[in-house]
């Protein structure tokens, strides 16, 4: 796991920790925040297993694992532009 996943996770449980002092405004709501979180957490956890299995390959030098950029669309071709 990066540091940089690592950081991620601990701005999650901040972010979990800022929403439960906020005022209660529907019973549901601390619930589906933490399950919110907890599908978050599942993803940024998945990378470092999806990496170790060997479902994608780290490019020399890249701090993005080899996936796109998250400001391009993936859908878009050399012809497109």
């Amino acid at each position: 796991m990066t540091e940089e996943e690592k950081q991620l996770l601990a701005q999650l449980a901040e972010c979990y920790n800022a929403f439960v002092k906020l005022p209660l405004y529907h019973p549901a709501d601390v619930a589906e925040f933490t399950q919110a979180i907890h599908t978050c957490q599942n993803l940024v956890f998945a990378r470092a297993g999806m990496l170790d299995y060997g479902y994608f390959e780290v490019p020399k030098g890249s701090t993005r694992r080899g996936l796109p950029d998250a400001t391009t669309n993936s859908n878009t071709t050399d012809q497109d532009a």
